[in-house]
Protein backbone atom coordinates (compact mmCIF):
# COMPACT_ATOMS: atom_id res chain seq x y z
CA UNK A 1 0.00 0.00 0.00
CA UNK A 2 1.53 3.75 -1.00
CA UNK A 3 2.55 5.87 1.75
CA UNK A 4 0.81 9.33 2.45
CA UNK A 5 3.12 12.42 3.01
CA UNK A 6 3.61 13.94 6.66
CA UNK A 7 0.55 16.46 7.70
CA UNK A 8 -0.16 18.74 10.17
CA UNK A 9 -3.20 19.23 12.06
CA UNK A 10 -4.63 21.54 14.59
CA UNK A 11 -6.44 20.67 17.63
CA UNK A 12 -8.59 22.36 19.52
CA UNK A 13 -11.41 22.66 22.60
CA UNK A 14 -15.00 22.16 21.03
CA UNK A 15 -16.35 24.54 23.12
CA UNK A 16 -14.43 27.05 23.92
CA UNK A 17 -12.66 27.12 19.75
CA UNK A 18 -8.89 27.43 21.29
CA UNK A 19 -5.97 25.06 20.75
CA UNK A 20 -5.04 22.67 22.98
CA UNK A 21 -1.16 22.14 24.36
CA UNK A 22 0.29 18.67 24.89
CA UNK A 23 -2.63 16.73 22.97
CA UNK A 24 -1.07 13.09 21.62
CA UNK A 25 -1.61 11.59 18.36
CA UNK A 26 -0.87 8.38 18.03
CA UNK A 27 -0.52 6.09 14.51
CA UNK A 28 -2.31 2.49 16.23
CA UNK A 29 -0.71 0.69 13.25
CA UNK A 30 2.92 2.14 13.65
CA UNK A 31 3.10 3.36 17.34
CA UNK A 32 4.27 6.67 16.33
CA UNK A 33 3.55 9.73 18.68
CA UNK A 34 3.40 13.81 18.57
CA UNK A 35 2.49 16.03 20.93
CA UNK A 36 1.04 19.28 19.67
CA UNK A 37 2.83 23.00 20.16
CA UNK A 38 1.68 25.92 21.94
CA UNK A 39 -0.71 26.52 19.00
CA UNK A 40 -2.35 23.15 18.98
CA UNK A 41 0.00 21.90 15.81
CA UNK A 42 0.71 18.27 15.60
CA UNK A 43 2.86 16.93 12.57
CA UNK A 44 1.57 13.33 11.70
CA UNK A 45 4.31 11.79 9.76
CA UNK A 46 3.51 9.55 7.06
CA UNK A 47 1.55 6.67 7.12
CA UNK A 48 -0.23 3.98 5.16
CA UNK A 49 -3.72 5.76 4.06
CA UNK A 50 -5.62 3.28 6.17
CA UNK A 51 -2.98 3.82 9.40
CA UNK A 52 -6.01 4.84 12.00
CA UNK A 53 -4.31 7.96 14.04
CA UNK A 54 -5.85 8.45 17.33
CA UNK A 55 -5.95 12.34 19.13
CA UNK A 56 -6.44 12.31 22.62
CA UNK A 57 -6.04 14.78 25.55
CA UNK A 58 -6.21 14.24 29.32
CA UNK A 59 -10.09 15.19 30.72
CA UNK A 60 -11.55 15.10 26.88
CA UNK A 61 -13.11 12.20 24.48
CA UNK A 62 -10.60 10.92 21.95
CA UNK A 63 -11.07 11.06 18.44
CA UNK A 64 -10.17 8.65 15.40
CA UNK A 65 -8.96 9.06 11.83
CA UNK A 66 -8.03 7.13 9.17
CA UNK A 67 -4.78 8.80 7.80
CA UNK A 68 -6.23 9.25 4.00
CA UNK A 69 -9.46 10.91 5.88
CA UNK A 70 -6.88 13.34 8.66
CA UNK A 71 -8.93 16.65 8.64
CA UNK A 72 -7.01 19.86 9.17
CA UNK A 73 -8.81 21.11 12.12
CA UNK A 74 -10.28 18.89 15.43
CA UNK A 75 -12.43 19.48 17.86
CA UNK A 76 -12.45 17.43 21.06
CA UNK A 77 -14.79 17.92 24.26
CA UNK A 78 -14.21 18.36 27.63
CA UNK A 79 -15.90 15.51 29.26
CA UNK A 80 -16.91 18.28 31.95
CA UNK A 81 -19.43 19.19 29.67
CA UNK A 82 -20.89 15.75 30.14
CA UNK A 83 -21.52 16.31 33.54
CA UNK A 84 -25.35 16.33 34.42
CA UNK A 85 -26.24 19.90 35.29
CA UNK A 86 -26.84 20.13 39.21
CA UNK A 87 -24.43 22.72 39.62
CA UNK A 88 -24.41 25.39 41.96
CA UNK A 89 -22.18 28.53 42.64
CA UNK A 90 -20.27 30.58 45.54
CA UNK A 91 -22.84 33.44 46.74
CA UNK A 92 -20.12 34.64 49.21
CA UNK A 93 -16.79 35.25 49.22
CA UNK A 94 -14.22 33.06 51.21
CA UNK A 95 -13.47 34.51 54.95
CA UNK A 96 -9.55 34.88 55.07
CA UNK A 97 -8.32 32.71 58.34
CA UNK A 98 -4.84 34.39 58.61
CA UNK A 99 -2.99 37.43 58.29
CA UNK A 100 -1.13 38.75 54.90
CA UNK A 101 2.30 38.77 56.72
CA UNK A 102 2.47 35.15 57.63
CA UNK A 103 2.91 32.48 55.14
CA UNK A 104 0.69 29.20 55.86
CA UNK A 105 3.11 26.76 53.87
CA UNK A 106 0.60 23.81 54.36
CA UNK A 107 -2.15 22.41 56.86
CA UNK A 108 -4.06 19.59 58.27
CA UNK A 109 -7.45 19.32 59.47
CA UNK A 110 -7.35 16.87 62.52
CA UNK A 111 -11.12 17.15 64.12
CA UNK A 112 -12.04 20.17 65.53
CA UNK A 113 -8.66 21.80 65.33
CA UNK A 114 -5.97 22.99 62.43
CA UNK A 115 -2.45 22.03 62.00
CA UNK A 116 -0.52 24.97 60.29
CA UNK A 117 2.58 25.20 59.28
CA UNK A 118 3.53 28.44 59.53
CA UNK A 119 6.09 31.26 58.54
CA UNK A 120 5.80 35.02 59.27
CA UNK A 121 8.34 36.83 57.79
CA UNK A 122 12.36 36.61 58.68
CA UNK A 123 11.54 33.92 60.72
CA UNK A 124 11.83 29.64 60.74
CA UNK A 125 8.74 27.55 60.39
CA UNK A 126 7.05 26.78 62.93
CA UNK A 127 4.01 24.55 63.94
CA UNK A 128 0.61 26.10 65.17
CA UNK A 129 -2.34 24.43 66.62
CA UNK A 130 -5.67 26.33 66.15
CA UNK A 131 -9.38 26.11 66.14
CA UNK A 132 -10.88 26.19 62.55
CA UNK A 133 -11.54 30.30 63.02
CA UNK A 134 -7.54 29.58 62.97
CA UNK A 135 -7.25 30.99 66.74
CA UNK A 136 -3.97 29.51 67.95
CA UNK A 137 -3.77 27.35 70.87
CA UNK A 138 -0.35 26.93 70.64
CA UNK A 139 2.70 26.72 69.03
CA UNK A 140 5.92 24.58 68.69
CA UNK A 141 9.11 25.13 67.25
CA UNK A 142 10.70 22.67 64.87
CA UNK A 143 13.79 21.86 66.64
CA UNK A 144 16.44 20.41 65.24
CA UNK A 145 15.94 21.88 62.05
CA UNK A 146 14.09 20.16 58.89
CA UNK A 147 16.38 20.03 55.69
CA UNK A 148 13.97 21.25 53.24
CA UNK A 149 10.57 21.30 54.65
CA UNK A 150 8.27 20.07 51.91
CA UNK A 151 4.34 19.22 53.29
CA UNK A 152 2.43 17.54 55.71
CA UNK A 153 1.45 14.09 54.84
CA UNK A 154 -1.45 11.99 56.75
CA UNK A 155 -0.94 8.13 56.64
CA UNK A 156 -3.57 5.65 55.83
CA UNK A 157 -4.13 5.40 59.67
CA UNK A 158 -4.45 8.66 60.64
CA UNK A 159 -1.05 9.75 61.51
CA UNK A 160 0.24 12.99 60.66
CA UNK A 161 3.98 13.53 59.02
CA UNK A 162 5.96 16.59 58.66
CA UNK A 163 7.92 15.73 55.63
CA UNK A 164 11.61 16.99 54.80
CA UNK A 165 14.24 15.61 52.29
CA UNK A 166 16.05 13.19 54.10
CA UNK A 167 14.08 13.32 57.46
CA UNK A 168 10.10 13.14 58.60
CA UNK A 169 8.57 13.98 61.73
CA UNK A 170 5.38 12.16 63.26
CA UNK A 171 3.06 14.12 64.87
CA UNK A 172 1.20 13.99 67.85
CA UNK A 173 -1.72 16.30 69.54
CA UNK A 174 -1.96 15.60 73.25
CA UNK A 175 -3.87 17.76 75.26
CA UNK A 176 -3.72 20.96 73.14
CA UNK A 177 -0.46 20.84 72.35
CA UNK A 178 1.82 19.53 68.85
CA UNK A 179 4.83 16.99 70.10
CA UNK A 180 6.82 15.26 68.05
CA UNK A 181 6.78 11.42 68.52
CA UNK A 182 9.08 10.04 66.23
CA UNK A 183 12.22 10.57 63.81
CA UNK A 184 12.50 8.48 60.63
CA UNK A 185 15.03 8.40 57.34
CA UNK A 186 12.89 9.70 55.06
CA UNK A 187 13.61 6.53 51.97
CA UNK A 188 12.24 4.14 55.60
CA UNK A 189 8.93 6.36 55.53
CA UNK A 190 8.47 6.06 51.38
CA UNK A 191 9.00 2.38 51.51
CA UNK A 192 6.90 1.26 54.72
CA UNK A 193 4.34 4.44 54.70
CA UNK A 194 3.14 6.05 51.86
CA UNK A 195 2.37 2.39 50.11
CA UNK A 196 -0.28 2.12 52.85
CA UNK A 197 -3.05 3.37 50.65
CA UNK A 198 -6.16 2.71 52.76
CA UNK A 199 -7.73 0.67 56.00
CA UNK A 200 -10.48 -0.82 57.70
CA UNK A 201 -11.15 -2.85 60.76
CA UNK A 202 -9.55 -6.34 59.60
CA UNK A 203 -6.78 -5.37 56.82
CA UNK A 204 -4.71 -2.89 55.73
CA UNK A 205 -3.94 -2.56 51.46
CA UNK A 206 -0.91 -1.75 50.24
CA UNK A 207 0.34 -0.61 46.80
CA UNK A 208 3.11 -2.54 44.64
CA UNK A 209 4.12 -1.16 41.24
CA UNK A 210 6.37 -2.85 37.79
CA UNK A 211 6.73 -1.69 34.42
CA UNK A 212 7.36 2.08 34.26
CA UNK A 213 4.34 1.97 37.13
CA UNK A 214 1.83 1.45 34.78
CA UNK A 215 0.34 -1.78 36.37
CA UNK A 216 -0.49 -0.84 40.16
CA UNK A 217 -1.23 -3.98 41.92
CA UNK A 218 -2.57 -3.46 45.62
CA UNK A 219 -2.31 -5.93 48.38
CA UNK A 220 -4.73 -7.08 51.53
CA UNK A 221 -2.64 -7.55 54.65
CA UNK A 222 -4.51 -9.61 57.12
CA UNK A 223 -3.73 -7.52 60.44
CA UNK A 224 -4.68 -10.27 62.96
CA UNK A 225 -1.82 -12.74 60.71
CA UNK A 226 0.21 -10.73 59.02
CA UNK A 227 -0.82 -12.40 55.62
CA UNK A 228 -0.68 -10.37 52.40
CA UNK A 229 -2.31 -11.52 49.03
CA UNK A 230 -3.56 -9.68 45.79
CA UNK A 231 -6.71 -7.56 46.08
CA UNK A 232 -6.99 -5.80 42.99
CA UNK A 233 -4.95 -4.01 40.28
CA UNK A 234 -5.22 -0.74 37.86
CA UNK A 235 -3.42 -0.57 34.68
CA UNK A 236 -2.82 1.66 31.78
CA UNK A 237 -3.54 -1.14 29.08
CA UNK A 238 -2.67 1.20 26.25
CA UNK A 239 1.09 1.92 26.97
CA UNK A 240 1.80 -1.77 28.53
CA UNK A 241 0.64 -2.58 24.73
CA UNK A 242 3.11 -0.03 23.58
CA UNK A 243 5.76 -0.26 25.85
CA UNK A 244 8.10 -3.56 24.25
CA UNK A 245 8.01 -0.72 20.96
CA UNK A 246 9.09 2.49 23.46
CA UNK A 247 11.06 0.69 25.82
CA UNK A 248 14.24 1.05 24.31
CA UNK A 249 13.94 4.50 23.79
CA UNK A 250 13.31 5.50 27.43
CA UNK A 251 16.03 3.24 28.50
CA UNK A 252 18.78 5.18 26.13
CA UNK A 253 17.13 8.33 27.44
CA UNK A 254 17.86 6.73 30.65
CA UNK A 255 21.42 6.27 30.38
CA UNK A 256 20.24 2.67 31.06
CA UNK A 257 19.85 0.79 27.50
CA UNK A 258 21.88 0.63 23.82
CA UNK A 259 20.73 3.24 20.90
CA UNK A 260 18.50 1.72 19.48
CA UNK A 261 17.10 3.17 16.13
CA UNK A 262 13.76 2.56 14.74
CA UNK A 263 10.20 4.14 13.12
CA UNK A 264 10.89 6.47 16.09
CA UNK A 265 14.07 7.75 15.66
CA UNK A 266 16.77 7.94 13.14
CA UNK A 267 19.90 9.02 15.04
CA UNK A 268 20.08 9.23 18.76
CA UNK A 269 19.35 12.91 19.34
CA UNK A 270 16.04 11.54 17.95
CA UNK A 271 16.07 8.48 20.38
CA UNK A 272 17.05 10.71 23.77
CA UNK A 273 14.08 13.59 22.42
CA UNK A 274 11.59 11.12 22.21
CA UNK A 275 12.46 8.49 25.04
CA UNK A 276 12.26 11.69 27.53
CA UNK A 277 8.82 12.66 26.28
CA UNK A 278 7.93 9.32 27.04
CA UNK A 279 8.97 9.19 30.13
CA UNK A 280 7.14 12.66 30.91
CA UNK A 281 4.02 12.97 28.59
CA UNK A 282 2.92 9.04 28.19
CA UNK A 283 4.24 6.50 31.19
CA UNK A 284 3.03 8.43 33.83
CA UNK A 285 2.08 6.36 36.80
CA UNK A 286 -1.57 4.96 36.82
CA UNK A 287 -4.11 7.02 39.05
CA UNK A 288 -6.67 5.81 41.27
CA UNK A 289 -8.46 5.89 44.34
CA UNK A 290 -9.22 3.44 47.21
CA UNK A 291 -11.02 3.45 50.21
CA UNK A 292 -12.76 1.70 52.64
CA UNK A 293 -16.81 2.58 52.89
CA UNK A 294 -18.65 0.57 55.48
CA UNK A 295 -18.35 -2.87 54.88
CA UNK A 296 -17.01 -2.36 51.34
CA UNK A 297 -13.80 -0.99 49.61
CA UNK A 298 -14.66 1.33 46.76
CA UNK A 299 -12.00 1.28 43.83
CA UNK A 300 -11.96 4.29 41.71
CA UNK A 301 -9.76 3.96 38.62
CA UNK A 302 -8.93 6.84 37.27
CA UNK A 303 -7.18 5.15 33.75
CA UNK A 304 -10.68 3.67 32.56
CA UNK A 305 -13.34 5.63 34.51
CA UNK A 306 -14.78 3.16 36.79
CA UNK A 307 -15.72 2.37 40.29
CA UNK A 308 -15.25 -1.02 41.29
CA UNK A 309 -17.05 -1.77 44.43
CA UNK A 310 -15.42 -4.89 46.85
CA UNK A 311 -15.95 -6.42 49.64
CA UNK A 312 -13.15 -6.51 52.09
CA UNK A 313 -11.35 -9.12 50.45
CA UNK A 314 -11.49 -8.72 46.98
CA UNK A 315 -14.95 -10.22 45.23
CA UNK A 316 -16.02 -7.47 42.96
CA UNK A 317 -19.84 -6.68 44.17
CA UNK A 318 -20.37 -3.85 41.66
CA UNK A 319 -19.28 -1.57 38.81
CA UNK A 320 -20.21 1.81 37.95
CA UNK A 321 -18.83 4.54 34.88
CA UNK A 322 -17.31 7.46 36.85
CA UNK A 323 -19.31 10.59 35.97
CA UNK A 324 -16.60 13.57 36.41
CA UNK A 325 -13.79 14.32 34.83
CA UNK A 326 -10.17 13.83 35.27
CA UNK A 327 -7.94 16.51 33.55
CA UNK A 328 -4.38 16.97 32.60
CA UNK A 329 -2.13 17.40 36.02
CA UNK A 330 -4.72 15.21 37.59
CA UNK A 331 -3.43 13.11 40.08
CA UNK A 332 -5.56 11.46 43.32
CA UNK A 333 -3.72 12.39 46.11
CA UNK A 334 -4.47 16.09 46.02
CA UNK A 335 -7.94 16.21 43.85
CA UNK A 336 -9.89 13.18 46.00
CA UNK A 337 -10.72 15.03 49.45
CA UNK A 338 -12.52 13.19 51.82
CA UNK A 339 -14.44 14.56 54.71
CA UNK A 340 -14.45 12.71 57.81
CA UNK A 341 -16.71 14.84 59.54
CA UNK A 342 -19.40 13.82 56.85
CA UNK A 343 -18.36 10.73 55.59
CA UNK A 344 -18.88 12.90 52.06
CA UNK A 345 -15.93 12.54 48.94
CA UNK A 346 -15.42 14.78 46.40
CA UNK A 347 -13.63 14.98 43.67
CA UNK A 348 -11.67 18.60 42.86
CA UNK A 349 -10.90 19.89 39.11
CA UNK A 350 -10.04 23.37 37.54
CA UNK A 351 -11.15 24.44 34.30
CA UNK A 352 -9.29 28.27 34.40
CA UNK A 353 -9.72 30.13 37.16
CA UNK A 354 -13.28 27.97 38.73
CA UNK A 355 -12.97 25.03 40.81
CA UNK A 356 -15.65 22.49 40.03
CA UNK A 357 -15.97 20.31 43.57
CA UNK A 358 -17.93 17.07 42.85
CA UNK A 359 -20.14 15.58 45.44
CA UNK A 360 -19.87 11.85 44.62
CA UNK A 361 -22.39 9.27 45.52
CA UNK A 362 -20.58 6.35 47.31
CA UNK A 363 -23.30 3.71 46.01
CA UNK A 364 -22.58 4.03 42.09
CA UNK A 365 -20.14 6.89 41.57
CA UNK A 366 -22.74 9.34 40.20
CA UNK A 367 -22.12 12.96 40.52
CA UNK A 368 -24.71 14.20 43.45
CA UNK A 369 -24.28 18.10 43.39
CA UNK A 370 -21.42 20.36 41.70
CA UNK A 371 -20.37 23.50 43.50
CA UNK A 372 -18.06 26.16 41.62
CA UNK A 373 -15.56 28.31 43.27
CA UNK A 374 -13.72 31.51 41.74
CA UNK A 375 -10.79 31.54 43.43
CA UNK A 376 -7.36 32.20 41.57
CA UNK A 377 -3.67 30.63 42.99
CA UNK A 378 -5.65 27.76 45.11
CA UNK A 379 -3.16 25.81 46.74
CA UNK A 380 -3.60 23.57 49.64
CA UNK A 381 -6.97 22.53 50.45
CA UNK A 382 -8.99 20.44 52.62
CA UNK A 383 -13.29 19.65 53.42
CA UNK A 384 -14.13 19.23 56.52
CA UNK A 385 -17.67 19.40 57.96
CA UNK A 386 -18.82 20.73 54.66
CA UNK A 387 -16.48 23.50 54.65
CA UNK A 388 -13.37 23.86 51.94
CA UNK A 389 -10.24 25.26 53.39
CA UNK A 390 -7.38 26.59 51.56
CA UNK A 391 -4.26 28.16 51.35
CA UNK A 392 -4.07 30.96 48.75
CA UNK A 393 -1.62 33.50 47.39
CA UNK A 394 -2.27 36.43 45.44
CA UNK A 395 0.28 39.03 44.14
CA UNK A 396 -2.00 41.87 46.10
CA UNK A 397 -1.23 39.66 49.56
CA UNK A 398 1.84 38.73 48.87
CA UNK A 399 1.77 35.65 51.46
CA UNK A 400 -0.34 32.26 51.29
CA UNK A 401 -2.83 32.84 53.47
CA UNK A 402 -6.11 30.30 55.04
CA UNK A 403 -9.44 31.14 53.72
CA UNK A 404 -12.64 29.12 54.27
CA UNK A 405 -15.90 28.86 52.42
CA UNK A 406 -18.98 26.78 53.66
CA UNK A 407 -20.32 24.78 51.05
CA UNK A 408 -23.94 25.53 52.70
CA UNK A 409 -23.11 28.92 51.46
CA UNK A 410 -23.51 27.85 47.84
CA UNK A 411 -27.08 26.16 48.03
Amino acid sequence: MAKGQSTTVQIFDKDQNVPLIGATAINEQTGAGAVSDKDGLILIEKGSPDDLISFSYLGYQSLSYSFKDLPKAIYIKSISNLLNEITVYAKTSPTPLTKNNETIKDFIIDGERIIMLSKNDGEKFVLKLSHHDAKVISTLKIEPKLRSIEAFYTSCTGSHFLIGSTEVLQLHIEEDEIKIIDRADRKLFDKLIKPCLSENDNYYYFQKTKIKKQIASIYAIDKKTNEAYLFAGVSDDENLKRYPYDKPYMDYADGTGPLYLGIHAQDARDAIQWGDMLNVIFYVPVDYHIMSHNDRMLLFDHEKYRLHIFDQVGNLIEKHPIEYPKQKGWKSNNNMYFDQATGALYAVHKIGVYKYITLIDLENGATKKRYVLREAFMENMAIYNGVVYFTNSTAVEGARILKKLSLDTMD
